[in-house]
């Protein structure tokens, strides 16, 4: 299958992702990406923080982003949060703590 090179657009906001096919006023942030990657990530064949990640910020990653204007904390946050959400297929596993549950 080919990858059709089509531009998305979301706008995160306090926890609200909106997706378009059309621009959105003043993107701060540019997903970089492919149908392969995409599909790895949907059938757990890969994390998607392993497809993100990078040694350095100017690295390029399978899942990979672009920040205008520079990072910062408000805009990792809104990063990690889409991804945390965005690319979840799956009920989060949930870990009790506390000594009556090790």
């Amino acid at each position: 299958m080919k990858d059709s090179e089509k531009e998305f657009y979301l706008n995160i906001n306090n926890g609200n992702v909106l997706l378009k096919d059309t621009i959105i006023k003043n993107v701060n942030c540019i997903f970089i990406t492919n149908k392969d990657i995409l599909k790895r990530i949907f059938i757990g064949e890969i994390n998607t923080f392993t497809a993100a990640g990078k040694s350095h910020v100017s690295d390029d990653a399978p899942l990979d982003w672009k920040i205008k204007g520079g990072y910062n904390p408000k805009n990792m946050k809104d990063i990690y949060f889409f991804i945390m959400h965005y690319f979840n297929v799956k009920k989060p596993e949930k870990i009790k703590l506390g000594e009556k549950y090790s």
